[in-house]
């Protein structure tokens, strides 16, 4: 399991990602500068009909009965990037507890099977579940990151798919 710093440890720290709220389910998106942060979380925003945007570019990360808090940015509210137009504005909502982290990456970084401590994060002390998928210019197929980010939130990881030797029918 990775422990990510968050800022510079202060109370109110911010990182570099997007947060949004999907159903009851609040998602981190993080991944370097281009990576399809903001894409991607307008493709869960366009997709999902119980959805809302938090906060883009800049999120400050608080603790909160042991729960993990994105907070928009006051001054950056509703603020969205789409590469190639430029700023947008949409609706938001200014704040979600977190119960995914999704990691953009490079493909080489994306397990096929991830080991268990590879599938959750720790942020400020909390741990929270963690997809990697890969970046845009990593080979991303918004579609498939779509479904995946979906996917994790209904259906929990299966830690140990097969029951004890003892335990399986015939032995």
């Amino acid at each position: 399991m990775s422990e990510r710093p968050v800022g510079d440890g202060a109370p109110g720290a911010t990182v570099h990602g997007c947060a949004l709220r999907l159903g009851a389910h609040g998602v981190l998106i993080c991944g370097r500068s281009g990576a399809g942060k903001s894409l991607l979380t307008l493709a869960l925003l366009d997709r999902e009909s119980d959805a809302a945007l938090v906060a883009d570019d800049r999120v400050r990360l608080e603790v909160h009965d042991r729960r993990l808090r994105a907070v928009r940015v006051e001054s950056l509210a509703g603020l969205v990037e789409l590469r190639g137009h430029g700023l947008i504005r949409l609706p938001s909502e200014p704040a979600v507890d977190l119960s995914l982290v999704v990691d953009l990456v490079a493909a080489a970084g994306v397990p096929r099977m991830p080991e268990a401590d590879e599938a959750r994060v720790v942020l400020a002390g909390i741990v929270l579940p963690r997809l990697r998928l890969p970046a845009m210019d990593a080979g991303m197929d918004l579609a498939a990151a779509v479904l995946a980010v979906r996917l994790v939130l209904r259906h929990p990881v299966v830690e140990d798919p097969l029951p004890p030797p003892a335990t399986r029918s015939g032995a």
